[in-house]
């Protein structure tokens, strides 16, 4: 999938989603996928969330789904396995941040219960969007 990095996936581990399955890893064309690590230190201005150390929380980064299967609640699905994974490996909470933007992430997110804080200032590199990053978090 365009944008899943190698230094990305270095940092934590990949999940995707397959054609034909449930949200698991099978044998169908990658239609989704996300990463999860414990790294947010990219964020210049942290959050007004609670300080949580790395070992209490998971970071949920470049959630994406194929353009021709947007909307068929693919991301939530793969939002609802993440979340679920933090809470496996017994973390306090599930961290992203998203362009101020995108209006589908932002909608999902709230959606789902995560907790919307303050716009901070975020470097999307090379991406022409306005450089501020809205952080959410849910809590387990």
């Amino acid at each position: 999938m365009p944008g899943i990095t190698r230094a990305a996936l270095d940092a934590g581990f990949f999940r995707g989603a397959r054609e034909g399955d449930e949200g698991a890893d099978g044998a169908g064309e990658l239609v989704g996928a996300y990463i999860l690590n414990s790294d947010l230190e990219d964020m210049p201005v942290q959050p007004s969330w609670e300080p949580l150390e790395p070992s209490e929380f998971l970071a949920l980064h470049q959630l994406t789904v194929t353009p021709s299967k947007r909307g068929q609640g693919l991301g939530r699905r793969l939002v609802e396995a993440a979340i679920e994974e933090a809470r496996a490996r017994g973390m306090r909470a599930l961290r992203l941040n998203t362009a101020t933007v995108n209006r589908e992430a932002n909608g999902l997110y709230t959606s789902m219960g995560f907790t919307r804080y303050d716009a901070v200032p975020y470097d999307f590199g090379d991406i022409p969007i306005p450089s501020e990053a809205v952080p959410y978090e849910y809590r387990l």
